[in-house]
Parts: structure tokens; C-alpha cells; sequence
């Protein structure tokens, strides 16, 4: 699986394609505390390969990311809709890198309420809080369209879930439930990733352990690694596989990056000048 998608990612484009043929991101978040996150996740996104990345963020913090984006499309909150016909753009969305609590401008509910069943909208960082805040206002909520993955690393999934530690075995069986009740799936973030169907099932990933990706930023470039590559892939490789690649390929990018230079003094922000190593390194063999 995992060759068979990096060529076609990669290395196996239509000659005849355009920008549309590689599906289209748009990535929700960001606050004057917090305005890298979003700009994290959006590099991510960039590195892969889709035909379009979209940044929204508050206006506050709109000189930055528009410095830091060069091929993103900034939205600021001002100017910024999720109403027809902007949001038909696309295929994928993120939501939650730096944003503050859920209040009445939050746009988590819009995201949720309006996804199309061939999209899929990651809620990662603050954006799991503000989802249980969601939940607890509104106990009948559900994800009845479209594709939702939540993207917690094991302390955020024990305050979402409840759990009693945040060690992977409490964890996993109360994420399995939460999966199947709210019909979403769940990629738990550890040193050995697990992901979780819509089913309750478990989805091994035999990504190697990282060391360098136990930093800040790196959930947010992992975000944005799996929105841009279900937007190329999603209309012929199924989600569950599209996911598990997700996370394969950042952690065996990143483990290349060790190899040569070190696990501290990498971090998530090489991905994208170490994925061109690694895909170099794969054209010639």
C-alpha cells in the first residue's frame, strides 16, 4: 500500500493535469496566542502537493501568515464565509490548530453542519476541546455527513474521552466508543500510532518511533499532511488506507531526517525539505 500510494502521489501525476486535478485544502484556526499553528499546518499541506491550500485565520494575525504561506490563499475573518458558494472549494478541511475556546463566532459548527459526504474535516489541538465543549452542549450531535477524524495525541484524547490515564490501552477502548457513538474516526498520536474506525475497530500503523516529532508543531503538520493527501486521493483509494499512509509517511520522513542529522535538532518544520530527500532518494533507486 504505502508504494503503491507515494508513486502515485509523487511520482505517477497525469502529464495532462491542472491545479483542480489535486483536490483543494482549507485550513480553520490560528489566534495572536497561537499564530503559527495554522501556518505549521498549512506548510504540511503545501509540501504534498495539492492543487490548492486556503488558510483562514483572524485578521489579527493576517500579515503573518500571509508572509509565511507564499502559496496559500489567505482568508481573513473579516472577509471570510462558509456559506455556499466559497466552501464548495473543498475537498478537505482542518480545523483547530490555535484556535482559542468555542465561543458564539467559533466556526466548528458550521464545518460540522455543512460537510459534504465526499469531504473529510480533521479536528486537531484546541479544536478537541472545543468539540467536547460542543458535545456537552448539545447531546444529541452526531456526524451524519461526510468524513470526521479526530486527531488527539494521548493527553488530549484521555480529557476528550475521559479516560482514567492517558496510557494507549485505557485510552484506545474508550476512543473505540466515542468512534461508533459520533460515527467519526480517530487517529491516536503516540510513539505507535492507532487508528480507529468509524466501526470501533483497530487499524494498526507500523510507523517507526520518532523521537524528533516529541515537539510542538508536529500534530499540526501531520494535519495537514492527511487533509492534503485525501484531497488527491479520496476519489479512488479508500480513507482508512489514505490515513494510515498519512502517518506512515511523516514518520518514515522524519526517521530518514534522524538517520542523517540527529533526533534533536530536527522538527516537523524539515518534513517538507526532507520529503524532497526522500523522494529523491526513491527515484533512484
Amino acid at each position: 500500500m504505502f508504494t503503491r500510494l507515494f508513486e502515485k502521489c509523487f511520482l505517477a501525476r497525469d502529464l495532462d493535469s491542472h491545479k483542480g486535478s489535486f483536490g483543494r485544502v482549507l485550513i480553520v484556526g490560528g489566534s495572536t496566542s497561537y499564530p503559527n499553528a495554522p501556518v505549521i499546518a498549512s506548510l504540511g499541506a503545501t509540501s504534498i502537493g495539492p492543487g490548492y491550500v486556503a488558510l483562514n485565520s483572524p485578521k489579527e494575525i493576517s500579515l503573518l501568515t500571509k508572509g509565511r504561506c507564499p502559496l496559500g490563499v489567505i482568508y481573513e475573518d473579516e472577509y471570510f464565509s462558509l456559506s455556499e458558494p466559497l466552501r464548495r472549494k473543498y475537498d478537505s478541511y482542518v480545523y483547530g490548530n490555535g484556535v482559542f475556546s468555542l465561543d458564539e463566532e467559533d466556526k466548528l459548527p458550521s464545518l460540522i453542519s455543512n460537510l459534504q459526504d465526499d469531504e473529510l474535516l480533521i479536528i486537531d489541538a484546541t479544536g478537541l476541546t472545543n468539540l467536547k465543549n460542543l458535545i456537552e452542549d448539545n447531546d444529541s450531535l452526531y456526524f451524519s455527513k461526510g468524513n470526521v477524524l479526530l486527531t488527539p495525541h494521548l493527553e488530549e484524547a484521555r480529557r476528550l474521552f475521559g479516560s482514567e490515564t492517558r496510557e494507549l490501552e485505557d485510552v484506545k477502548e474508550d476512543a473505540k466508543e466515542f468512534a461508533k457513538a459520533f460515527n467519526c474516526y480517530i487517529l491516536l498520536k503516540c510513539s505507535s500510532s492507532l487508528l480507529i474506525t468509524k466501526e470501533g475497530e483497530e487499524v494498526e500503523i507500523s510507523s517507526p518511533k520518532t523521537p524528533s516529532l516529541a515537539k510542538a508543531g508536529s500534530g499540526d503538520m501531520l494535519a495537514g499532511i492527511i487533509a492534503s493527501l485525501f484531497a488527491i486521493l479520496h476519489k479512488e483509494e479508500d480513507i482508512e488506507d489514505i490515513i494510515v499512509f498519512a502517518d506512515l509517511l511523516f514518520h518514515e520522513v522524519m526517521k530518514k531526517g534522524e538517520a542523517i542529522y540527529g533526533q534533536g535538532v530536527i522538527s516537523s518544520l524539515d518534513f517538507p525539505s526532507l520529503l524532497k530527500e526522500y523522494t529523491k532518494e526513491w527515484i533512484k533507486k
